[in-house]
């Protein structure tokens, strides 16, 4: 598919153009596209490694990558996307330069790439240049490394975290200081409703169930991210807890709750 899609540009880039994105191609990762200073800024050129970005390879419609390639550049991104490429363009169309920043584009498949792109004007044409590199695994791993630091210093201070997914709707429990059962099943996803039950509410009493079932379900809507409750013990001895939520993403938080002091 890469092939009939690299054939249907030959024809609008001259020898030694086609000589330079080989040369690119086969030496750096960049994706470049050119595209048009028009109301819809048409894509004049795409280069193999920028379809490679957008993995065309990894899409059945040989159709997607042409209607890319004769495209608006818009159709790379996101409505945020779009908004910030159209203030870039403006600043650079009265003064020049380059932009650079990291760039979320949307790619044939569905998922999208995270790039540090670089935006000029062409200085071979009246239109624009943009340049980029896909750090999306090198941005994977460095929000890992960074959740694991954050999971860490939580850790210290908190007796239990769950993870709330409120968009896949689970719940797992990714650090317990005590608890040999949740230890066990530590960072497996369960049913938020199944989960909350099993792994939190069982121990607290009859008359505070709803109020926390409440404050679970409530998700961005909670008045506050905090809340106070009982907790009782094997030996019937009666703790207070305090309960957390720190939002990581927009539908994933992390309720993170611990022992406060022993009531007789």
């Amino acid at each position: 598919m890469l092939y009939y899609v690299t054939k249907e540009l030959a024809g609008m880039l001259t020898d030694q153009e086609l000589s330079d994105l080989n040369i690119l191609k086969q030496t750096v990762p960049f994706g470049i596209v050119t595209f048009s200073s028009g109301e819809d800024q048409k894509i004049t050129c795409i280069s193999p490694q920028m379809l490679s970005i957008l993995k065309a390879r990894d899409v059945k419609d040989d159709q997607a990558p042409l209607d890319i390639a004769s495209g608006s550049i818009y159709l790379l991104f996101s409505p945020e996307g779009r908004r910030r490429l159209a203030l870039y363009l403006e600043h650079l169309s009265r003064h020049g330069g380059t932009i650079s920043n990291e760039l979320e584009i949307l790619c044939l498949d569905g998922t999208t790439a995270h790039c540090f792109a670089w935006i000029s004007k062409d200085p071979d044409t009246s239109g624009f240049r943009l340049v980029c590199i896909d750090i999306t695994d090198w941005n994977r791993s460095k929000k890992e490394q960074e959740n694991k630091l954050f999971i860490r210093a939580l850790s210290a201070v908190y007796d239990d975290i769950f993870e709330f997914d409120y968009s896949a709707r689970t719940i797992k429990c990714i650090y317990s200081r005590w608890s040999p059962m949740l230890r066990w099943g530590r960072n497996v996803a369960m049913d938020m409703q199944e989960a909350s039950d099993r792994w939190i509410l069982r121990k607290v009493p009859a008359e505070e169930r709803e109020t926390l079932r409440s404050f679970f379900a409530a998700g961005a809507a909670r008045t506050s991210d905090r809340i106070d409750y009982h907790v009782l013990s094997s030996d019937s001895t009666v703790w207070e807890y305090t309960g957390v939520f720190v939002q990581t993403a927009p539908s994933v938080s992390l309720f993170c709750c611990r022992k406060a002091v022993e009531k007789m």
